[in-house]
């Protein structure tokens, strides 16, 4: 005969198996979402991330399963949802994760997939934002990089190591604004998506390759205040079609156009041609490139060193 505490215990037990068999096991999805990861070459640190991800995405899965399976009157309060909006966005800046869905498989089932933006990537977890010069800060938002404040910005001597580097692959458009006073050395140098850049008055100097192997830039502004274009500033922007120097400009350094395969005009503002060095623009098509000067200048540029390379020279820059 069953004694009556043994009974109850059994009862307890068994309703307990019955609840567990009830719901979900989303521990056990979780783990079988980890280890289908442990394969792949993610580091300690990417799986962390991610595991904090999914878990904060378990949390939001199980009250929203929850909440459905309750009662068509089981909703939550705007205050619950306030809060739980609060929290998540808090796990997205600290892990820097650029997005966060949730979304059912089938409708009022269980089987929900968790997606932390498309993919994890290196520069997913990296910074949008930081320093690039003592005074100077910079941002990257949506494909533009914007930098801020006043002052130089640092040389660096290897490409990698400058802050972009990193977000090469992402950078659309440049915007420098007022302030900054020259463009570091290779700050810019392989950001092979780059098509345009803003440059203001205030900068001074472009230095050693600084937008060398920008593949995509078409178009750039130079400054009316520019003094120096330094060696191999432009080295490979196969795809710029036009450059205007500004009178402004006193030094144009080696190489600074070397393959720039696509140039096709190049407007001069200075009525006495500068001294510059024969491979200034190798690589480029002399023959079709249109060399734009000051009216009244062109016989100076016919009888100047590299300049009178150029094939056809046409006088029509008024500086007044």
């Amino acid at each position: 005969m069953l004694h009556a505490s043994g009974a109850t215990a059994w009862w307890k037990r068994t309703r307990k198996q019955n609840i567990r068999s009830e719901q979900p096991d989303k521990e056990l999805e979780f783990n079988r979402f980890i280890n289908k990861n442990n394969n792949s070459k993610m580091t300690k640190r990417r799986l962390n991330l991610r595991k904090a991800a999914i878990t904060a995405c378990l949390a939001v899965v199980a009250l929203f399963a929850g909440c459905l399976q309750s009662s068509a009157s089981a909703i939550y309060s705007s205050k619950a949802m306030d809060e739980l909006t609060a929290d998540l966005k808090k796990i997205a800046e600290t892990y820097k994760i650029e997005q966060v869905r949730i979304f059912e498989e089938d409708k009022l089932s269980n089987d929900f997939e968790m997606a932390v933006g498309e993919e994890i990537k290196d520069a997913d977890i990296q910074p949008i934002d930081g320093t690039c010069g003592v005074n100077l800060v910079w941002n990257l938002f949506d494909g533009k990089l914007t930098i801020s404040g006043t002052g130089a910005m640092e040389n660096y001597a290897t490409s990698n190591l400058s802050p972009f580097y990193i977000h090469r692959d992402k950078i659309i458009s440049v915007v420098i604004e007022v302030g900054v006073t020259n463009i570091g050395q290779r700050a810019f140098s392989q950001c092979s998506v780059l098509t345009s850049i803003s440059i203001p008055n205030s900068v001074q100097s472009i230095e050693y390759a600084a937008f060398a192997n920008c593949s995509n830039l078409t178009v750039i502004d130079i400054p009316k205040n520019l003094q120096s274009i330094g060696l191999q500033a432009f080295y490979a922007c196969s795809n710029l079609a036009s450059i205007t120097i500004p009178k402004s400009v006193q030094s144009i350094g080696r190489q600074a156009f070397v393959h720039c395969s696509s140039l096709k005009d190049i407007y001069l503002q200075q009525d006495i041609p500068l001294k510059t060095e024969a491979d200034i623009f190798i690589g480029i098509d002399m023959s079709n490139c249109v060399l734009h000067v000051p009216v009244g200048s062109k016989a100076l540029y016919v009888d100047a060193k590299v300049w009178k390379e150029f094939v056809n020279i046409v006088e029509d820059i008024s500086l007044k």
